[in-house]
Parts: structure tokens; sequence; C-alpha cells
């Protein structure tokens, strides 16, 4: 399948299903036979009508005819009776970028079973700024999905001023201006950033702006992994404001990804934050939301927990700051109140915060501590600093779990008790994009399968055997 390049290609996408939909009934002869014939499900036809009771007829790989089908025979008939039939989603922040140039995965069958025909790449302005190079990574090997390009911000910030804590001079900023512009001509379909991750948080808002206005030449929007979804620095109202701040100044269209109230500080502000993107629109910004459908997150210790200050200059200078022991120290104070603040410690009686791999394959009875200092036996990491947050060596491929995520639901009420049980499968979906050799792999082949290791009668490793 061909990499999408013609942004107009995904607008068409629903409205060819709809047209089919419309041509449906009348245009099917009692005799017509079809490669594929979907029976009595209820078809969403893309157009944001309800769904109608209808036959779906597909020859090759096109649909051929919605509707009342009766007399038509097939080589495979499904039955979709009391099931929904619906054209492929979109997902709109996809991780798999990489994961789908591989030949074992570039089929993504781990994405079409949860039935995502197409993904947007590079999202939290990480990724490659070349996005010819990636392109041509990716049709190296035949695509089970459609795949579209963003931009990445704080990948274009970092190749012109690395993890500096400063703003661009204007000839850098002219640079990333040039670098965005060339991205658009390679057939992006967005700009992207994440000011909540470093480089990117070391950004101003009016570079955003002059960013953004670049893709906007090109129709392009402006998706954000916002600066704050809880309290840590500017709150999350005021995150979610840039956002729209940006599209209104930039004169593009601005989008909230994976919108949420991330820990306990900041539930309840999930009407406010509805009422501030309403405002807008009111006033004739376009900003818009995504939302997964979860209460979790996930992202690595160094994000969930460093402070950003500490990760100006990049890995080194974190190291350096590491070994000296009054940064050190503040850096450790810093990392206990981001802990906290993602903790539900005070709400339930126990924490959820979790450092789990990314298939989850930690036993939850464990105690928390002999699981951090297996993980650090097993990596080779000093367990004084992995214990209280940043993974150094493997922190793009850690993930922080929580359960500590209000979702923002204008038709539901949220519980503000999370669950205390994980569901493996939803989060084996939840996970999926992240694709690749669980790094639980890796520590076995280092230091023996988990399953090896003694535990006490209530389950729990025997921590001498990690000494």
């Amino acid at each position: 399948m061909p990499l999408l390049r013609q942004r107009a290609l995904l607008r068409a996408v629903c409205a060819l299903f709809a047209a089919s939909a419309l041509h449906a009934q009348a245009s099917a002869p009692a005799a017509e036979r079809y490669d594929v014939l979907i029976r009595g499900g209820r078809v969403f036809d893309g157009s944001g009508n309800p769904w109608l009771r209808a036959d779906v007829g597909i020859r090759g790989d096109r649909i051929v005819a919605v509707g009342n089908l009766r007399g038509a025979t097939a080589a495979s008939v499904l039955n979709a009776d009391g099931l929904f039939v619906a054209p492929g989603f979109i997902d709109t922040h996809s991780h798999a970028g990489g994961a789908l140039e591989t030949p074992a995965l570039s089929g993504a069958k781990q994405l079409l079973a949860q039935g995502l025909t197409t993904v947007f790449v590079n999202p939290d302005g990480g990724g490659p700024t070349d996005l010819a190079a990636q392109r041509r990574k990716l049709e190296q090997n035949p695509l089970g999905v459609n795949v579209a390009l963003m931009v990445p911000h704080g990948a274009v910030r970092s190749a012109v001023i690395g993890a500096d804590d400063r703003a661009p001079t204007a000839d850098e900023l002219r640079r990333m201006e040039a670098m965005v512009q060339k991205g658009m001509d390679d057939g992006a379909f967005a700009f992207s950033s994440g000011p909540f991750y470093a480089p990117g948080s070391f950004s101003k808002t009016d570079e955003l702006v002059a960013l953004g206005r670049v893709g906007a030449k090109y129709g392009a929007p402006y998706q954000s992994h916002i600066r704050d979804e809880s309290d840590y620095t500017i709150g999350l109202l005021a995150a979610v404001e840039e956002v729209i701040t940006v599209a209104r100044d930039a004169g593009t269209r601005g989008v909230v990804t994976h919108i949420k109230a991330l820990g306990p500080n900041v539930w309840g502000f999930s009407a406010a934050i509805v009422q501030r993107i309403d405002r807008a629109r009111t006033e004739g910004v376009e900003v818009f939301a995504d939302q997964y459908p979860y209460d979790a997150s996930s992202t690595s210790l160094a994000a969930a927990l460093l402070p950003r200050w500490a990760q100006a200059g990049g890995t080194a200078a974190l190291r350096t700051r590491l070994a000296n022991p009054a940064e050190r120290a503040k850096i450790v104070a810093e990392m206990k109140e981001n802990l906290a603040r993602l903790s539900v410690l005070n709400r339930t009686g126990a924490t959820n915060v979790r450092a789990t791999l990314r298939m989850l394959r930690f036993d939850y009875n464990a105690d928390e501590e002999v699981k951090l200092r297996y993980y650090a036996a097993g990596l080779g990491i000093d367990f004084e600093v992995l214990r209280i947050g940043p993974f150094l060596e493997l922190s793009r491929e850690e993930v922080l779990f929580r359960r500590s995520v209000q979702p923002i639901c204008r038709t539901c009420t949220w519980s503000r008790r999370p669950s205390t049980q994980v569901d493996r499968a939803l989060l084996g979906q939840a996970f999926s994009a992240h694709i690749g050799e669980p790094v639980m792999d890796r520590i076995e082949r280092l230091s023996g399968p988990l399953e090896s290791y003694p535990r006490t009668a209530e389950g729990h490793i025997v921590e001498k055997h990690l000494a």
C-alpha cells in the first residue's frame, strides 16, 4: 500500500465511502457477484450520519456497492449482523513510524487488528527531520497502513540549537523555518510539537507561532503534546491556552493531542478545558482535541520525573549534574515532587504509579522497590539513581504507566478513584504502537528470566537474589 502524499486524500477517504453509500441500494443487480460481501452490518459511511443497516460489496481493493445486496453472491461472505462496519480508523498520534520501516513490522498487523488503516507519525515533536529520507525507508517494504508524516518541532530545534535552554537567534529561527518548509515540501501533513519534553520545553510560544505559520501556508495543522498536562510548570489550563494562541496567531488549526487531566492535582479541570476550547471556537479559532479511550498514560521515566533544567545541555550535562552532590540533591528533591504529583497516594492510600515494561510483564503483587532493584541489577544501572527516576541508558524505551488520568468527556461522569487492577489486554492495545523488542527480553538475556527468580510465599521476588 503506498505512502499517502496528498493531504486531500485523507479528506477524500470518508467522502468516497459516503458516495458509495448513496450509490448503493439501486445500483446492484440481483445477480451481482463480489469478492467479499459483508452482510447486515450497521454501516457508518464516514459522513457523520447515524449508522444505516446495509450490505457492503467489495471487489479487489475497492468498495463498489453499499446497500441492499440481497441477491448478490461473493467468494467470501461475512455475517456482520449486530456488528458495526466503518471506514478504517485514523490514528492521529502514532509512535509506530520507526517500526513500520522494518520488514518484520511494515505490514502493521498490530494496527490493522485495531481497525487502524491510517497513522500520523512523528508526534510530540519527535522523529526525523528529513521526511524525504523517512519516506524512502517506509517505502522499502510494503506498508499495511497509510502513513502521514508530521514535521517534528523538537527534532528541528535540536538540529539547530541542540539541547540548549534558550531562545533561537534570528538566524537560527530562519534555519528552523526553512527546515519546517522543507518538511512540508516533502509531503508533511502537519507540524507537531511537544513542549512538555526537552528540548521542545526550552521553546517559547512565539517560536511555536513562527514555525506554525510556515505549516499554515500549506494547510498543515499544529498538533501539540501540550507544555503541561498537570501542574509541572505553567499548569494545564495555560498549556491549553498556548495551543489556542498558536492556532490564532499562526492562522492554523490547533490540536491538543491526547487531551487529559493528569494527576489528582488537576482532576476536575476537564470542564474548564472544554470551556476554553469552545470559547476559542466561538471566536473563530480552529482548535480541536483528540483523546484515547483509556484512563491511563505512558511516557519515559526521565520525561515524567526529571526537571527540565536538569536536562538542558543533553545527557552528558545531566550526568555531570548528577555527579555534583548539591545538584544531585536538588534533582532528587524535584523528582520526588514530580512523583508525588502523579501519585494518588493521598486519595486512595496506595500509589498508582508503577515503573513497568512495555508489555507489562512484571507481577503487580511484587514489591515495587524490589522490582526496581531487579531492574537495576539486570540493566547495570545505579539503583540509587534508578529508584528516583531516570533510566539514563533506556529512557526512550521505558514507560511510566499511570492510572491517574481524568479523561475529558462531555457526556460521562468519571470516577476520581482510579482502578486498582490493570487490564492487560487493553494495555496490550495501548502499547501496540510501541513496536520493538520488549526491554524485558533484554533483561532476561542479561540476568535470566523473571520466572527463575526465587520468591516469597506472597509471590515477591527474594531481594537477596538481586544483590
